[in-house]
């Protein structure tokens, strides 16, 4: 392994780590509920690509001799916990009411740093966002249609939660769901979100790409 290598295995075994900690609070919170909300869902994804990453990575000793599936998956979970830092950043802690009274940088403090909330929201997105960007560079990613890859979790999701809300099966769990209560307006917020994964997805692979090794002697597999 190089210099690289070495820091990215490192970052994915605390994302490990990280992940199963922050699964088994939300789990003790929400039960068998939890995976209706996309930050749990983004941090189970980016949980299983960072143990498929370490594994992979100790039997092929090298990153370019995984399978670029496991790559992809690690950029996948990437992009969706940028769009969850960023949603609850710049969407929830200026929407949501979190503390009667309370502010922005009250309601940012429970959203980054309570509970669950501290791995799924903080710590987790940042350490994969600098692993995946700096540490992870695989040129086989430098793809038009990965790209799109990096917004199809956030399309899936968005669907089967619009059908089930449309069907009142759940409410919500996040505001812009509720379509029946603000139909232009919410329908609005989601599309943001799908420009902004897209967004994320563009930056993320550029920043993957810059610090890619130039030649890869194998093949894609």
């Amino acid at each position: 392994m190089n210099k690289n290598e070495k820091i990215a295995l490192l970052l994915n075994i605390v994302l490990v780590c990280l992940g199963i900690v922050g699964t088994l609070i939300a789990f003790s919170t929400y039960g068998i509920g939890l995976f209706v909300y996309y930050t749990v869902d983004s941090n189970i994804l980016c949980l299983v690509s960072s143990i498929l990453y370490v594994i992979f990575l100790f039997i092929k000793k090298k990153q370019q001799d995984m399978p670029l599936w496991v790559m992809i998956t690690r950029f996948m979970a990437t992009v969706c916990l940028m769009v969850t830092f960023i949603v609850v950043v710049a969407y929830l802690a200026p929407v949501e009411v979190w503390i009667p009274g309370g502010g922005y940088f009250a309601n940012l403090k429970i959203l980054l740093f309570q509970d669950d909330m501290l791995y799924q929201h903080l710590l987790c997105p940042v350490i994969s966002f600098i692993s995946f960007g700096f540490f992870e560079g695989d040129r086989r990613l430098n793809k038009k249609k990965t790209i799109w890859l990096g917004t199809l979790a956030t399309l899936i999701y968005g669907t089967i939660l619009i059908v089930l809300n449309v069907l009142n099966v759940v409410n919500g769990p996040y505001p812009f769901f509720r379509i029946s209560e603000n139909p232009v307006g919410n329908i609005s917020v989601m599309a943001a979100v799908i420009v902004l994964s897209y967004s994320i997805s563009r930056f993320i692979l550029l920043l993957n790409q810059k610090h890619s090794p130039r030649l890869l002697k194998n093949k894609d597999k």
